[in-house]
Formats: C-alpha cells, sequence, structure tokens
C-alpha cells in the first residue's frame, strides 16, 4: 500500500509530466498532412520515401483527390528526407514549399490536367517571373 508521502510525490510527477509536454505532439502547422487544399479539392502529403535508383530517402509532394486517388508525386524529388522542409497550399490551390537544406521555395501548379513544379526562388527572394509571392506561413521562425 502506498504512503502518503509516495501518492504526493507520484501526484507531483504526473503533474510534471503533462505541463511539461509529455502529450503527444502536433507537426507546425507548415507540415501538418494530410492537408486539404483551400477549395477542397486536393489532398497534399509530403512523405518520405527511397528515390527510386538511388539509396536516398526523399520527401516527396503527392497529391490526390478528395477520394484518394492520386493525381501528382514528385518521383524526381531530391529533397533529402533527413532534412527539414515546409510546405502549405495558397488560396489558388497551388502548393508550396521550403527546403531548409538549400532555401530553395518551389511550387506546384495544376495547368489544364498536368501538375507543373516551378522553382520560385531562394528563401523570400524571387528569381521568376511574375507577380506570385508564397503565403507568409510557409517558412519556419528562423527564415527572415
Amino acid at each position: 500500500m502506498l504512503t502518503q508521502r509516495y501518492k504526493i510525490l507520484l501526484l507531483w510527477i504526473l503533474a510534471l509530466l503533462t505541463s511539461s509536454g509529455c502529450s503527444q505532439t502536433t507537426s507546425p502547422p507548415n507540415q501538418r498532412q494530410p492537408l486539404t487544399s483551400p477549395s477542397g479539392k486536393f489532398v497534399l502529403t509530403v512523405p518520405i520515401e527511397k528515390r527510386a535508383g538511388y539509396n536516398a530517402r526523399v520527401w516527396k509532394v503527392t497529391i490526390s483527390d478528395r477520394q484518394g486517388r492520386q493525381l501528382y508525386k514528385d518521383n524526381a524529388s531530391e529533397f533529402v528526407g533527413n532534412l527539414k522542409v515546409y510546405w502549405i497550399w495558397d488560396e489558388e490551390d497551388r502548393v508550396w514549399l521550403y527546403n531548409s537544406d538549400t532555401s530553395e521555395v518551389f511550387y506546384w501548379e495544376l495547368m489544364g490536367s498536368e501538375w507543373i513544379k516551378v522553382r520560385w526562388g531562394y528563401g523570400k527572394t524571387k528569381e521568376m517571373e511574375g507577380d506570385l509571392t508564397p503565403p507568409s506561413e510557409l517558412y519556419p521562425p528562423y527564415v527572415e
């Protein structure tokens, strides 16, 4: 039988563990998956998978419809799987990705019936024509 002292100690440890964040962790908003597009038409996942023909694991942008049918997978991805990437949809159903390894920013846009991958630039510096800019929520807190 537990003494009063041990009961108090166990309650104190339980309270400490609960308040210190030992509960289930959640992904940052720019790394949540599956992530439904603003229109509700598409679902984004970014799994880490083996790259075909290489002995490396990479992040692969994967876009499906609401029924789970895969519409696109970036099989040529070079986003190193043990490093961080961050992703988000914009209001026009474009996927944006920030690669922490190189600071490169890419987006994927549906053109007709095909998803096209476009390199936008580095960090917050655009290196392409046009007025597109990534949502500010794409970037992790350390990017200025």
